[in-house]
């Protein structure tokens, strides 16, 4: 893993011997992918030749970043930034708290209202058997009066009369106590729909809180890292501090790129630091379509623009790609 990113402080100047700062580009996200890859497996060495962490950092879009390099990408680490602001809590973002009681509440809210549907379920189960109850009690009354009179004394007819008034008097008991469940759980519902506007209302206000952070956040990032790696379309972004600059900048693939992307990063190099050019224009060269941008030599890399002005040209002697037999 590459080094640690610390949260803003009051001094985020980088630390003694570690001020050089390095911009690391290339025309592919793959080779970015595979350059930041190597650098938060084996770092770098210092002066005593010792291999030690680097602060990379990843610019470009998350999505475009291999899984290996997502780690180190600057959207990651200002999302660690944030959850350190807000002192460990929520899921990588300062709002984690509101949006983890906006969960739970949904989750209360859920059950709440699995329980009002039984309750009335349940109360529509009963008030059929009560009008069934109530039916059968009056056509047994009219039966027995047709038959007995109304002097009959108690028979076999009035204990099937109590039976039935007792079921539906049980009846009514269990309506009762559904209703009563029904209105205490209806009370709980508008209380935890009040809870969770709360807690959405202050998710909000958080997030446009952190989303006003964000900025320093990334210039904090950038201030702090070692190492900047993306493409070379990725370094036009306006998302440089003001004043940053880098001591060297190395482009790797840089005979397949166009003079003008080569360009591009040039802005952040510091005085007197150095532009290191990566390439092989034996191999692929820059991929130029139009025929007017060909005649206008938009097809020349800038590394090959360089090779022939006779700037100084260092072949490497070593090479990784093929079995050494």
């Amino acid at each position: 893993a590459g080094g640690t990113f610390a949260p803003p402080c009051s001094d985020s100047r980088p630390a003694s011997g570690e001020a050089v700062r390095v911009l690391l580009c290339a025309q592919s996200n793959a080779a970015v992918d595979e350059l930041v890859g190597r650098l938060c497996q084996r770092g770098i060495l210092d002066s005593y030749g010792k291999a030690r962490a680097v602060r990379v950092l990843r610019l470009g879009t998350l999505e475009s970043a291999a899984p290996r390099a997502s780690a180190t990408h600057i959207d990651a680490i200002v999302a660690e930034m944030e959850r350190a602001e807000a002192g460990g809590a929520g899921h990588g973002f300062a709002w984690g708290s509101p949006a983890r009681e906006v969960q739970d509440v949904a989750k209360e809210l859920k059950n709440v209202l699995q329980d009002i549907e039984c309750q009335e379920n349940q109360a529509r189960l009963i008030r059929p058997m009560i009008s069934e109850l109530r039916n059968e009690l009056e056509n047994e009354s009219s039966s027995r009066r047709r038959r007995h009179g109304d002097s009959e004394s108690a028979s076999e007819w009035e204990e099937d009369l109590e039976d039935i008034q007792a079921a539906m008097q049980t009846m009514r008991e269990m309506l009762r106590g559904t209703q009563s469940s029904l209105a205490s759980l209806n009370r709980e519902k508008r209380e935890l729909l009040e809870r969770k506007n709360q807690a959405e209302a202050r998710m909000k206000s958080s997030k446009e809180s952190a989303s006003s952070r964000r900025p320093d956040l990334r210039a904090h990032a950038l201030n702090q890292a070692e190492v900047v790696a993306g493409t070379l379309s990725a370094l036009g972004a306006d998302i440089f501090p003001p004043g940053l600059a880098f001591h060297a900048i190395i482009c790797d693939e840089a005979a397949q790129a166009v003079e003008p992307a080569s360009l591009v990063p040039l802005h952040l190099l510091a005085p007197g630091g150095k532009l290191v050019l990566v390439g092989d224009p034996k191999q692929l060269p820059a991929t130029v379509i139009s025929c007017g941008a060909a005649a206008g030599m938009l097809s020349q890399s800038l590394f090959e623009r360089c090779q022939k002005a006779g700037t100084p040209v260092e072949m490497l002697t070593e090479q990784y790609r093929m079995h050494p037999a």
